[in-house]
Parts: C-alpha cells; sequence; structure tokens
C-alpha cells in the first residue's frame, strides 16, 4: 500500500510526497505549505486511506513542530 510521508525542505517549508511499495515517488505536494497542519490536511484529503510514514525521513529532524498546535502524527 502506498503511503504518505510528510518532510520539510529546504526553504523551511512543508511538503509531502506519496511513495509506493516499491519505494517511488509516485506524487507529491508541487507546492510548499508554511504551517505543517496545512501540509497533513492536504495530503489527507488527497489520499485519506494511506498511512502517513514518519520512518523515512533522512533527518530526523526534518519534520518539526512550528508551534502551530497540530494534532499528534500518532493520530493521523
Amino acid at each position: 500500500m502506498p503511503r504518505v510521508q510528510p518532510y520539510r525542505d529546504a526553504a523551511g517549508e512543508y511538503r509531502w510526497r506519496r511513495i509506493a511499495d516499491n519505494g517511488n515517488v509516485i506524487a507529491d505536494s508541487g507546492e510548499g505549505y508554511r504551517h505543517k497542519r496545512e501540509c497533513l490536511e492536504m495530503a489527507k484529503a488527497n489520499f485519506p486511506e494511506d498511512p502517513f510514514d514518519w520512518t523515512l525521513l533522512p533527518d530526523p529532524d526534518a519534520l518539526i513542530d512550528d508551534g502551530d498546535d497540530v494534532e499528534d502524527e500518532a493520530n493521523l
């Protein structure tokens, strides 16, 4: 099953990418989001059944809380 991987880009904006079982990126957000909440909401709107994958981030600090009162990642 494909999974959604949220991450932070070099400009500090939040993005998501959808990853197939073979590891290929099959979709991405196409734009950066200032707030993590916006990024996660758009990813869930596009792929509501896909699990979020927090383990593939190359840098464990790549997705940090920006303080805008986001739901716990475990609840997504």
